[in-house]
């Protein structure tokens, strides 16, 4: 197992997030020791108690692992976790960094940092025609503009950098392979 498998195996256990993750990485060394380690040694570790410790040595029959990759393959997505190259470095300097991302789309070789442009889900024409002009002016700069794909400010915004020729990066609340809001489905 590689390491980004293994952060990828953990994002699947329930009750398992980035700072948990990071004492495990910090305990173990790496997050695929951890996942091979013996419940008394993983006791050891604050904040993992007796119910976590039994999904993680039992995470090849309480995850699904095998569903999950064929799933993402469906899709035709790409998995980045930190321990890939290409792992937005951005977000490694955060606190609590995301273990896997899914990423519909081209992955940037360098990730360039981008501009979030978000807000109201029920707004004023006013404010859809500025969002739009803020995301194509950005976009037109060559600055990515990053949104949620929610109805309002973030869908103009996304529709601005689309029609500047820029880039836009949509991070969604909901899985890819269910859309919401519907309508945003092919934007």
């Amino acid at each position: 197992m590689t390491e980004s498998d293994a952060y990828f195996i953990v994002n699947l256990v329930s009750g398992i997030g980035p700072v948990r993750a990071k004492r495990l990485r910090e305990r173990f060394g790496s997050l695929d020791l951890a996942l091979t380690a013996r419940g008394a040694d993983l006791r050891s570790v604050e904040g993992i108690g007796p119910e976590l410790v039994e999904k993680l040595v039992s995470w090849e029959s309480t995850t699904e692992f095998e569903k999950e990759r064929k799933w993402v393959e469906e899709l035709g997505l790409t998995v980045l976790t930190p321990a890939d190259a290409a792992y937005p470095p951005s977000l490694g300097e955060i606190y609590d960094p995301p273990l896997v991302l899914y990423i519909k789309g081209k992955v940037p070789e360098t990730w360039p940092r981008g501009v979030a442009v978000v807000g109201s889900r029920e707004t004023s024409h006013y404010g859809l025609e500025n969002a739009q002009k803020l995301g194509y002016q950005l976009a037109y700069a060559g600055v990515p503009v990053i949104s949620g794909l929610a109805r309002g400010i973030d869908t103009a915004a996304h529709l601005g950098a689309l029609a500047a020729k820029g880039t836009t990066w949509a991070v969604l609340g909901c899985g890819l392979d269910k859309m919401y809001p519907p309508e945003n489905d092919t934007l």
